[in-house]
């Protein structure tokens, strides 16, 4: 470091200089707090991680008039009768990063197939590789969708753990495991 009259140092700019930053360096990591479970809306273009690390086969149960869903365990689902909605929860994300858990409904075992159900299916299946905006059509009874026309990035999926963001969205009170559990207690009259 050179010095001034006063034999003072001087001011080392060497100790500023820093090396070009990669764009790709994340500053910081957004951290998951709520996750929504929902059908995206029909305006958002969303894509669907297709990753089997990043989906569950399970039940859900929304009451009437009520926006809370729960996670059912499948030894208890029969006692909701058909109130349990057969579905496999995958990992979405709309174009502003917002994710959310995707309740993609499941092929019925026996029985005819709801034509809502099947398209909602094949585009949660388009949305792995495409930007989509999946629309019902009342007058049909299915859903058809319109994929982004223009060159989207690829969407920048979270790293924390499924079980985790099960948690997150689900929360203790949202798991119904046993018959004790207040929203089971009340829709079978005990409470």
């Amino acid at each position: 470091m050179s010095k001034n009259e006063d034999n003072k140092p001087r001011f080392d700019a060497s100790k500023f200089k820093m090396k070009s930053m990669d764009v790709n360096d994340p500053v910081a990591q957004k951290v998951i707090i709520r996750l929504p479970i929902k059908k995206p809306h029909k305006e958002e273009f969303v894509r669907c991680l297709s990753s089997d690390e990043y989906q569950i086969s399970c039940g859900i149960y929304q009451p009437k008039d009520e926006e809370r869903i729960y996670l059912v365990a499948p030894d208890i689902a029969h006692l909701f009768g058909t109130s349990v909605k057969h579905v496999s929860l995958c990992l979405g994300m709309n174009r502003q990063g917002k994710v959310f858990l995707w309740p993609v409904p499941l092929p019925p075992e026996e029985g005819k197939e709801n034509q809502y159900h099947q398209t909602h299916r094949e585009i949660a299946e388009v949305a792995v590789h495409s930007w989509v905006k999946m629309q019902a059509d009342t007058s049909g009874g299915f859903y058809d969708y319109h994929v982004a026309v223009g060159k989207l990035s690829e969407p920048v999926w979270p790293t924390t753990p499924f079980e985790d963001l099960l948690e997150i969205a689900f929360g203790s009170s949202g798991v119904i495991e046993d018959r004790d559990h207040p929203t089971l207690r009340q829709l079978e009259g005990r409470d």
